[in-house]
């Protein structure tokens, strides 16, 4: 009795070391499977241009081994990641105002070697991936949102690097989208908005790339071969004209190497050249333009604002007491509290690569044009004469910094913010000391940029409505 149940506890111990054994072997040789392939992610941290900074978000920023810039954000709150690549490929790199920034952004997706429009928009959608681009007068730009779990974001990244560098400007697609710009354009003809904003960028930039519209216009749409989409991708769409932004719920290893795959078919290429400078106004330009419409839309500027400019800081504060505050400004309380002749009235500075326009911009009655434009122009010149006073000043400041948090309150703001400092090669802490160089600025600082950088005499105005 005794020798049978010691054989059979023999045997069955035997089995169960063996299964333990099997087990234990099964997870040792898992986790080196895991380890071999950790092993081949490389960490930043390793590259001489590796930088870290903790502040208003933790900023982690490389250059990876194709030596573009990358700009990370873990964000593990989440399970998902928001990659976007950013290109020195906006309007301002078309040629003879032929729209190709436009077009050869939109039909990134429109199809690859491997894929044709309705595979990539099937699969990101499987995936739970969303895919977005668009091109402004400096940036064109990519973007993928996934969730960070391995099954759906290894996938979703590789089919998103195959649409950035293999697409195919097939004849088929590029027909359909000129019909669909020559239909926006059309729409855009019958807005005041988008006829006036045009007219002024024309004005404003008669020697420079900036003045070319977004579309261009009906000829130039029709010029464009898929030959010229193919030759703007290969020149602007390439590594050393690119920078990767990246936020979201994975490693640093991991970051590292979505970076390099999503650059991987494209070629190392050329940085783009610096864009000309812009050629200020030599004298006032004013532009009527007729329009059927009950409300006349003046624009009011000049160019003006680099992003990396010594002034920066004194004109943005300036302008949102003069009137960039949505609450309180002088614009606003004089054009529409004191005189009743807008429903819209503000100003705004758009900092670019090159000097980007001051405006000032206002919707009212078409009997009242002259007085609004009026109230503009006297509205900026006691700005620039006397300044704000140090209330506003404080109140402004209050404001600024208040509302600062939510410009980083998710993964795509956080990118978006990203996509700037990236772009605009601003410096790393660029966000930490957003509230050291808004308090330096005093009523002073404000009233002297002002003085310096708007000249009067210089302004170009467009207004669109019946009564010009």
């Amino acid at each position: 009795m005794l020798r049978s149940f010691t054989k059979k506890n023999f045997i069955v111990g035997a089995v169960l070391t063996a299964i333990v054994a099997i087990v234990i072997g099964f997870k040792y040789f898992s986790d080196q499977a895991k380890e071999g392939s950790n092993m081949k992610l490389l960490s930043p941290q390793a590259f001489k241009s590796y930088q870290s900074l903790e502040g208003v978000i933790n900023i982690h920023h490389w250059q990876n081994k194709w030596g573009t810039n990358v700009y990370f954000v873990r964000a593990p709150e989440l399970p998902i990641v928001d990659v976007r690549v950013i290109f020195d490929a906006g309007s301002a790199r078309n040629q003879n105002a032929i729209p190709l920034a436009y077009f050869s952004n939109f039909l990134l997706n429109h199809g690859t070697a491997a894929h044709n429009a309705d595979k990539i928009a099937a699969e990101f959608e499987m995936l739970g991936a969303q895919y977005s681009a668009g091109a402004y007068r400096d940036m064109a730009f990519v973007n993928i949102r996934s969730l960070s779990e391995a099954k759906y974001l290894d996938k979703a990244i590789a089919l998103y690097a195959d649409v950035i560098s293999k697409p195919q400007y097939d004849e088929a697609s590029l027909s359909r989208e000129k019909q669909n710009a020559i239909s926006m354009l059309k729409l855009q003809a019958q807005t005041p908005q988008s006829i006036g904003e045009k007219a002024f960028f024309e004005a404003l930039y008669p020697e420079n790339t900036y003045a070319y519209w977004e579309l261009g216009d009906e000829k130039s749409i029709q010029k464009i071969k898929p030959k010229d989409l193919n030759l703007f991708h290969q020149n602007f769409y390439v590594q050393n004209n690119a920078a990767v932004i990246i936020v979201g719920d994975v490693s640093l290893e991991n970051a590292n190497a979505i970076s390099e795959q999503v650059l991987e078919g494209l070629p190392a290429g050329q940085k783009a050249p610096t864009l000309a400078s812009v050629k200020m106004p030599i004298k006032q330009i004013e532009k009527k333009i007729k329009f059927s419409s009950t409300q006349t839309h003046i624009m009011y500027g000049m160019p003006v604002l680099k992003r990396q400019d010594p002034d920066y800081y004194s004109l943005v504060v300036g302008n949102h007491i003069l009137g960039g505050n949505s609450q309180n400004n002088r614009v606003f309380d004089t054009v529409r509290g004191k005189h009743g002749l807008a429903y819209s009235a503000y100003s705004y500075f758009q900092p670019m690569a090159e000097a980007g326009p001051f405006m000032m911009v206002c919707q009212t009655r078409a009997e009242e044009a002259a007085r609004a434009k009026g109230l503009l122009e006297s509205l900026l010149k006691d700005y620039i004469a006397h300044g704000p006073t140090e209330d506003e000043l404080a109140e402004a400041k209050q404001n600024l910094l208040g509302g600062y948090p939510l410009l980083f309150d998710s993964n795509s703001n956080i990118a978006s913010q990203l996509s700037i400092l990236g772009f605009y090669d601003l410096p790393l802490d660029y966000f930490n000391q957003y509230q050291n160089n808004v308090d330096k600025v005093t009523t002073a600082s404000i009233k002297d940029a002002f003085a310096r950088r708007i000249d009067l005499k210089k302004m170009v105005t467009v207004m669109v409505g019946e009564s010009t």
